[in-house]
């Protein structure tokens, strides 16, 4: 089983055992904010991706920059080809950014303040499963 499986779908009794695997855990989930800010350097990382998608999208509709047709249009204009997906891509890098809040900094003290600081590790990988989302469409965006 891996760091993130066992953390997210582990309790806090002590111990977990996991018959099928033929292991047991002596305290998972309990107090793990190493896991949280790993993966809130991922999200951090794939909000500074999707920013570089967003403007690629942007800049292969430029035609200074492409050398390509403004707005990927024989005609041309600020309502012709595909104008509007740079206004798909602002608000896909939008969403993203949301996305990208670190989890580990809500953490607070749990059962009447005598555990240790719940990281929230398991926010932090829903978090993650939501900027995956828009995050394909805006690569997408930006392909060729």
């Amino acid at each position: 089983m891996g760091i993130v499986e066992a953390e997210v779908n582990g309790t806090t009794t002590t111990p977990m055992v996991l018959l099928e695997a033929g292991e047991i855990l002596s305290t998972p989930n309990f107090h793990n904010p190493a896991l949280t800010l790993a993966l809130d350097m991922v999200a951090s990382a794939i909000t500074h991706l999707a920013s570089t998608s967003a403007l690629r999208a942007c800049t292969l509709m430029t035609a200074r920059f492409s050398g390509l047709p403004a707005y990927l249009s024989p005609v041309g204009g600020g309502s012709a080809g595909y104008v509007s997906l740079q206004k798909t891509a602002g608000d896909l890098l939008a969403e993203i950014r949301v996305q990208s809040m670190p989890s580990g900094l809500d953490a607070l003290a749990v059962s009447d303040t005598v555990e240790d600081v719940a990281p929230l590790s398991q926010h932090a990988v829903r978090r993650l499963d939501r900027q995956f989302v828009p995050w394909r469409y805006l690569v997408a965006l930006a392909l060729p």
